[in-house]
């Protein structure tokens, strides 16, 4: 599948497109930096200011305005998660439908492919890990099919060790990018790197970024005829959304709606979470550490902990002892996600891009608020990322770097100014959500988001990440034998994937 927008199409609809879809998003986002306005007419008498030009991409990063790509086409191999085309969707529309962060893409598509003279193109979609064969595929025959891949994140991290993809952050090959910037996802690149070496970028240019942060659902018209005395979101601000509390509201919601004395699926559950992905997400939330840099950025693992040992205890109670939550079937979180819409459970941990595809129709009202801290002692919330967030690298046989920085530079910057206002002010905190406190929850989910080098790049460490997944799933009480069981055989493999990514450093230089 090919889908390519010509820059002579860009050139004829990009001035009635940018005004119109510009001032959708911007309408929607409220008093964000891209919806600045200019007074040409300033009253008489009053003394000549000169006009701030508007931000965009130029202003926004060192690209030089005179820049011109002549043509050049950059072609993308992406690889899609489940629940929604949020992979492809980052990267193109066909056509501005009038959905506002479809607009938001559209725009900033013909914007950049207008300006810096360049085509943007998707060469294929796939599912897992079609895009990461693509790259060795293509390097392995010296050809530049593809320049940039964007990654499922737990399937693509293991390549860097293969020395299959530049290491983006050589600004003598990359010249103009800077992963220091803001509409960079910084943290998390930082998490992604080694010793200096980042092979791998994302941040608002993927909305598997901004939508795939761990959040807990509330069904606000449960809550109210449950707990009609206490304010959920006074106990968010007040520090004591815990893992207890929410035990607590779980097994105090539950009701044998069908009264024949068995706890099943046919009755009402606080809570609804199935042992997969939303245990990554508790684990982050409770400020869990699989590992750790050094001061000389060597990795260290930090699993065996007294902290790690008190979370899984807790996630342990919440699961399994009282009648409060219902461990859903293994589908990809299907039925959790069907169970809350339908007015089945008070709570679900799952990742916020959720509600786009499950709540549409959602007849109840609901709230959006952090996952549950580990205590009370917890300084702040914290969420992490679903591991199926898209990243971008770029393979060694791509001959134009220079033309892929720019391109890639370009996107970032557009994409937070455009892109993540569209889908974090309005389809976050207005289409999908129902009451008005939901704008500060969300951006208190947001303020604090982070993960790890041992996360990132489980698939390539035993998939060490998954250790509270497959322990709950199996009922297992105790976490410490595991994780001791487990520790040697990690360090291993953990030195064996560093020391590749030492040598593929040496590699490139």
């Amino acid at each position: 599948m090919k889908k390519t927008i010509t820059l002579l199409l860009a050139m004829a609809m990009l001035s009635s497109v940018v005004m119109t879809a510009c001032s959708d998003a911007t309408d929607n986002a409220g008093s964000s930096a891209d919806a600045s306005t200019v007074n040409t007419a300033p009253e008489a008498g009053a003394e000549a200011v000169e006009e701030e030009a508007p931000q965009d991409f130029y202003s926004m990063s060192d690209l030089p305005r005179d820049l011109n790509l002549d043509g050049y086409e950059a072609r993308f191999s992406l690889e899609e998660g489940g629940n929604g085309a949020l992979t492809e969707r980052s990267i193109w529309v066909e056509e501005d439908t009038g959905d506002v962060v479809d607009s938001a893409v559209y725009t900033r598509n013909l914007k950049i492919m207008e300006s810096l003279n360049c085509k943007l193109s998707i060469s294929s979609i796939g599912g897992s890990g079609t895009a990461t064969g693509a790259i060795r595929t293509q390097v392995q025959a010296g050809t530049d099919d593809i320049q940039i891949g964007g990654l499922y994140q737990y399937y693509g991290t293991g390549i860097a060790a293969e020395n299959l993809i530049f290491n983006l952050a050589n600004s003598e090959v990359f010249p103009y990018n800077d992963f220091t910037r803001d509409y960079w996802g910084v943290q998390y690149i930082d998490d992604l790197s080694y010793k200096g070496a980042s092979f791998f970028v994302t941040g608002p240019l993927s909305l598997r970024y901004t939508g795939g942060v761990y959040v807990t659902y509330i069904n606000s018209s449960k809550w109210n005829e449950f707990y009609p005395e206490q304010n959920i979101y006074d106990i968010v601000r007040d520090g004591k959304w815990t893992i207890d509390k929410m035990y607590e509201y779980a097994n105090g919601a539950y009701v044998d709606e069908n009264g024949d004395g068995v706890v099943d699926a046919d009755d009402f559950f606080g809570n609804v979470i199935p042992c997969e992905d939303p245990m990554d997400g508790m684990a982050a939330a409770a400020n869990v550490k699989w590992s750790e840099k050094d001061e000389d950025g060597n990795i260290v693992l930090t699993l065996n902990s007294e902290h790690t040992i008190s979370f899984y205890e807790k996630l342990y109670n919440l699961m399994y002892n009282g009648q409060g939550t219902w461990i859903a079937t293994s589908d990809d979180n299907k039925t959790a996600m069907n169970m809350f819409a339908a007015s089945k459970a008070l709570m679900a941990v799952n990742k916020m891009y959720q509600a786009e595809v499950f709540f549409r129709d959602m007849s109840d009202n609901y709230a959006i608020l952090p996952p549950p801290m580990l205590d009370e002692n917890q300084e702040f919330y914290n969420s992490c990322i679903h591991d199926s967030c898209t990243i971008f690298c770029v393979p060694i046989t791509v001959s134009n770097t220079t033309a892929v920085s720019a391109v890639l530079e370009a996107l970032a910057a557009e994409s937070a100014r455009l892109v993540s206002p569209a889908y974090y002010e309005q389809a976050l905190k207005v289409k999908y959500t129902r009451d008005s406190d939901a704008g500060d929850m969300i951006d208190l989910i947001y303020s604090h988001i982070s993960t790890d080098f041992a996360f990132l790049y489980s698939s390539s460490l035993s998939n060490m990440a998954h250790i509270f997944r497959s322990n709950i799933s199996s009922k297992t009480e105790a976490i410490s034998s595991a994780i001791a069981r487990n520790e040697k055989a990690w360090g291993k493999v953990l030195d064996r994937f560093v020391q590749k990514l030492d040598e593929v450093a040496e590699k490139q230089g």
